[in-house]
C-alpha cells in the first residue's frame, strides 16, 4: 500500500556547477538630493537638470529629469529637515490620469509632496531616486 507520508530512499549527490560570471553594478539611472527650499544639491544627484518648489504650496516640488525613467522613490532627510520626519510622495509626468495631480510648469516631468514633521504641508528635503 503506498502513504503520501512514506519517506524514500536518498538519491546521489549531483556535482557542483561553475561559478557564473558577475553581474553589473545596480545602480539608479538618475537621483536627486532636493533641499526643502527646493534647491537642487548638484553635488550628490545625477540626470536631475533641475528642481524648485512648485508655486501650489511649499511642500510641493517640481524636478526635470534628464534621461527616461519608469518608476521613483523618495524619503525624507531628516537631517536636512531640522530633525522633522514625515513623507514624500512621488508622481512621473504621463502617469496620472489626465495629469491630474500634476501642478508642475511643461518641461519639468517629476512632482514630489513632503508632508510631515510638525505640519502636514511642511516643506522637507528628501532623497529621489529613478529606474
Amino acid at each position: 500500500m503506498l502513504s503520501w507520508n512514506a519517506a524514500g530512499t536518498n538519491g546521489t549527490s549531483g556535482t557542483n556547477g561553475t561559478n557564473g560570471t558577475n553581474g553589473t553594478n545596480g545602480t539608479a539611472v538618475a537621483y536627486a538630493h532636493v533641499l526643502s527650499n527646493g534647491t537642487l544639491d548638484t553635488g550628490n544627484s545625477k540626470n536631475v537638470s533641475a528642481a524648485s518648489q512648485s508655486g501650489a504650496s511649499s511642500n510641493f516640488y517640481c524636478l526635470k529629469v534628464t534621461v527616461p525613467v519608469s518608476n521613483a522613490s523618495a524619503t525624507v532627510d531628516v537631517s536636512n529637515s531640522a530633525g522633522n520626519t514625515g513623507f514624500a510622495s512621488v508622481a512621473l509626468s504621463g502617469q496620472n490620469s489626465g495629469d491630474l495631480l500634476f501642478p508642475c510648469p511643461a518641461g519639468d516631468n517629476v512632482f514630489v509632496e513632503t508632508n510631515g514633521g510638525t505640519t502636514s504641508t511642511q516643506p522637507l528635503a528628501f532623497w529621489i531616486t529613478f529606474n
